[in-house]
């Protein structure tokens, strides 16, 4: 089975600000994607064939509604 990665606009936006404050991010973020591709199970499952990655370091946890509201916006709530 094929898999498309699709970042979202806030993810793209957030990725490039860290980039900028931690320069290995960017090579980090293929190895992440590479993984994803060979393993596409990885993360927390939202249902809807969405799953939640994310780095603890800048945020303890990703709250419910923050994920509602991009669920939203991507017409997928």
């Amino acid at each position: 089975m094929s898999y498309n990665i699709i970042p979202t606009h806030h993810f793209a936006k957030e990725l490039k600000r860290l980039v900028k404050k931690y320069p290995s991010l960017k090579t980090e973020y293929s190895q992440l994607i590479t993984s994803l591709e060979e393993t596409p199970q990885l993360g927390v499952s939202l249902g809807n064939n969405l799953l939640e990655i994310y780095d603890k370091s800048e945020m303890a946890n990703i709250k419910d509604h923050f994920i509602e509201e991009i669920l939203q916006e991507l017409g997928l709530n």
